[in-house]
């Protein structure tokens, strides 16, 4: 089955025993699982996890499949008739969204079903990370990859909507919490898409302002599960944002 959707690749065995070797050569090893098949998750949490584990992997990052708006344009209904499983027509009748150029499942919707997975990462003694956005802040890690812990990375970029979203002391979040972090001060804009581009101030905190006080749009706050925006706003004019104490450890 490997062998369909990566005819290329070295089998899933072959990366195992890289892990294996690696770790016992006290190397911190990760384990990204990427695209996630939804048929595939039980035997995930009950195979693959634990060889992973077994093979002394530390960390694993956990991101659904991502499914093309251009069908004609792709593979994927070849390698859909080749393991027997219509993603369209199964991502269409679970209220798949497009966002950009992409179908995204929802997001309650995935984490509901991550638990399986989530919950053997746990029993093998590792930690879930989550590459999926609007689940991100959701990982035991306070970033998806898991590497905030290591020595040497401590400079990892600490000013993203997520992990402000997941370091909020209440439940009450405002833009100020995104402000205290570093951000670089140049323009960004020959790297955003000229339909994107601000009119005046182009570096990255003026783009995060920007998201932030779009609610309801793609990568406001809101858009993360559990987060919510009931009409409120800070007194420098900026949504105020609250979160439900339901979902992860938060």
């Amino acid at each position: 089955m490997q062998k369909k959707i990566e005819p290329n690749a070295p089998s899933p065995k072959e990366r195992i025993k890289c892990i294996q070797a690696l770790s016992k050569e006290g190397i911190f090893t990760i384990a990204r699982l990427q695209p996630l098949f939804f048929p595939w998750i039980n035997n995930i949490s009950d195979e693959l996890i634990p060889m992973l584990g077994s093979a002394g992997c530390k960390h694993i990052v956990v991101e659904y499949l991502k499914l093309p708006v251009e069908r004609s344009l792709s593979l994927f209904d070849d390698m859909f008739n080749s393991i027997r499983w219509d993603g369209y027509k199964f991502y269409k009748k679970n209220n798949a969204q497009l966002i950009g150029r992409e179908w995204i499942l929802p997001n309650d919707f995935k984490w509901e079903n991550l638990q399986p997975i989530i919950n053997s990462i746990h029993r093998s003694d590792m930690t879930y990370g989550s590459g999926d956005y609007g689940l991100n802040h959701l990982g035991d890690t306070n970033c998806c990859c898991g590497i905030d812990g290591l020595n040497g990375f401590s400079n990892w970029f600490k000013g993203n909507f997520a992990n402000v979203i997941k370091q909020s002391s209440t439940n009450r979040i405002t833009f100020e919490e995104v402000e205290k972090h570093w951000f670089p001060k140049k323009s960004i804009k020959m790297i955003i898409n000229s339909n994107c581009r601000l009119r005046e101030n182009n570096d990255t905190l003026a783009y995060l302002r920007e998201k932030w006080n779009k609610p309801g749009r793609v990568n406001a706050p809101d858009t993360y599960l559990g987060i919510s925006w009931h009409g409120d706003y800070d007194e420098n004019g900026h949504c105020i944002y609250f979160k439900e104490n339901k979902y992860g450890k938060n």
